[in-house]
């Protein structure tokens, strides 16, 4: 008898007296406009393809060859605003020093209409001789790297026996493009993934004013392989781990400054103006402001070809019937509605795509079809034959005989073709369906449903490239309780984590799950629709490796030494 699971994100996470909150990530957005009739639309790192809201033309997305390049447009851009926003600034601040002036020893405040009287003067006088002398723009380069930490972690909730945790978490990382030995922008921290972009034209270079010059040194990447090995986890005390950063954007962007000299109540200043939050970004002295006046970057997009995401107007019919398939923005690869013939939109246009599907099931209308990758692989761990199968592997593994319930299948390792990761209940998921998949002796039909069932048709939202990514991620995660209390460090590092790893050509197989109002159900495994279908109560739960990382910090805060002390003996004694 097949024993049912349902993924539960907190039944995991049991033994954690601190957990991460989570954030509100989004991935980075680029405003565009329909080639067709103008109308402005917003795609991501996801986008595919999109279907004009004005004039319902259908529009290829596809992203160019080189590094692209972006601009941040300013939230100001007049100089009388500008000013009018540094004025506030300085009677806010004065109001503060007006209350911190006239409060008695014991702390308590000056009333109102004391404060309000010195305010209207000094507001007064401020607004009578303030002046702006100067205000030019300058845009300064960034380069911004999005993506997702993943870590596979071999350990243990306190003194409990060891699991195999696979999590993921959204990272991203924004780092000067500029030279910082020549420019101090005062923009530690900064980050730019809620930012709204828009592509940079050649068009646009003069009219926008001065480009501070590129350096060549991209350290966003390397910043975010800071996160692989961290703990981030809390209350999970780890044998072995390993970690990789899936990158999804990559792009060098533009922020708007303003180099301001006002008249203000100190004086003649010289100060830096933040156009992308509207804030002061810091205060420049003389030498600074020549700095920051001298050259600019005269070909700040680097080269004559395109720069950003090109779009495609494409005609919108199944080339096996001439239906309209409706066409989710993210989605590489759907099911056409009307004939059931995989289809994927391509700048030429609308192509077939092929799928297999489940064999053996009768499809109804209370049924849908979820998508997965499907690789070929080779495993060659350090003196140990190549492994193409997973009874193979499971055998290198183990070559004492299989721990009980463990017993992995077939030719192919499988990836859930939609965003599934980064989200506590989406890594439960994706673990509940590896340790599933993966047991099962599949069989395969490319024929395709008959359209008087007409189930429900999840699309592929997963590109295939980072479906191969994941790939190692999903051999971890296929480990069950019993067989993660026979892995050591050394066993991992050997068959996996140091492993020579490859993977042929993806192919897409659809697996059947009846469905009722919040769960996806099938004999083996249940999974919730929420992290299927998404939406914004799911990505409300997405962990960033910050949050995560603070959350562990704050547990060490708490946690005892003699406990720490206590826990380290007692996991080098069960991995010994």
């Amino acid at each position: 008898m097949t024993r049912k699971k349902t993924t539960r994100a907190a039944a995991r996470q049991a033994g954690s007296q601190e957990t991460a909150e989570p954030t509100d990530v989004r991935g980075f957005e680029v405003q565009l406009s329909c080639p067709h009739c103008g109308g402005p639309f917003v795609v991501s790192d996801a986008t595919v393809s999109h279907t004009c809201e004005h004039c319902r033309s259908l529009l290829f997305v596809e992203a160019p060859d080189r590094e692209e390049v972006f601009v941040e447009p300013a939230q100001m851009t007049d100089p009388a605003v500008i000013l009018a926003a540094l004025l506030q600034y300085r009677i806010d601040a004065h109001r503060a020093a007006l209350v911190a002036k006239h409060s008695d020893s014991e702390g308590r405040q000056p009333p109102d209409f004391l404060v309000d009287g010195l305010l209207s003067r000094f507001e007064r006088r401020l607004r009578e001789t303030a002046q702006m002398i100067d205000c030019r723009p300058v845009y300064v380069p960034y380069h911004q790297t999005s993506g997702k930490v993943v870590q596979a972690v071999l350990g243990r909730h306190g003194d409990r026996p060891k699991i195999a945790l696979l999590r993921a978490y959204t990272a991203e990382q924004t780092a000067a493009g500029y030279d910082t030995s020549r420019f101090n922008l005062r923009d530690t921290g900064l980050r730019l993934g809620r930012s709204i972009f828009r592509p940079l034209l050649s068009a646009d270079v003069e009219k926008l004013g001065r480009f501070l010059p590129r350096a060549q040194a991209d350290t966003s990447r390397r910043e975010l392989e800071k996160w692989r090995n961290r703990d981030l986890e809390p209350g999970f005390e780890s044998v072995t781990k390993q970690g990789q950063v899936v990158v999804t954007f990559e792009a060098t962007v533009y922020r708007p400054y303003f180099l301001v000299r006002a008249l203000l109540d100190r004086g003649d200043e010289t100060l830096l103006f933040d156009g992308g939050f509207g804030t002061i970004a810091g205060y420049l002295s003389e030498d600074e402001r020549t700095e920051f006046t001298k050259g600019k970057d005269a070909d700040p997009l680097g080269t004559k070809g395109a720069s950003f995401r090109h779009l495609a107007i494409v005609p919108a019919r199944c080339p096996s019937c001439g239906a309209d398939p409706k066409l989710e923005d993210d989605a590489n690869l759907s099911v056409c509605e009307n004939c059931h013939a995989g289809v994927s939109p391509t700048a030429k246009g609308i192509v077939l795509g092929s799928y297999d599907r489940e064999e053996g099931i009768i499809p109804a209308r209370d049924m849908a079809f979820l998508p997965f990758w499907r690789f070929p692989f080779q495993i060659e761990g350090a003196g140990s034959p190549a492994s193409r199968t997973l009874e193979a592997y499971a055998a290198a593994l183990f070559p004492q005989g299989l721990p009980t319930g463990f017993a992995p299948r077939g030719p192919f390792v499988y990836v859930p073709a939609w965003r599934l990761l980064s989200t506590p209940a989406g890594d439960n998921t994706f673990t509940d369906l590896a340790q599933t998949v993966h047991s099962i002796a599949w069989n395969w039909t490319p024929d395709r449903v008959g359209l008087e069932a007409r189930p429900r048709f999840v699309p592929v939202s997963l590109p295939e490239e980072e479906a191969k990514s994941l790939a190692w991620a999903a051999l971890f995660a296929m480990h069950t309780k019993a067989s993660a209390t026979r892995l050591n460090t050394m066993l991992l590092k050997r068959m996996l984590f140091d492993a020579k790893l490859s993977f042929g050509a993806g192919s897409v197989a659809l697996i059947a799950f009846k469905q009722d109002e919040k769960l996806y159900v099938r004999p083996e495994v249940s999974l919730p629709r929420l992290v299927v279908d998404g939406g914004p109560l799911l990505a409300a739960q997405r962990m960033s490796v910050q949050a995560a990382a603070n959350a562990c910090a704050a547990f060490q805060s708490h946690t005892s030494m003699s406990d720490r002390v206590r826990t380290s003996r007692l996991m080098r004694a069960t991995d010994s």
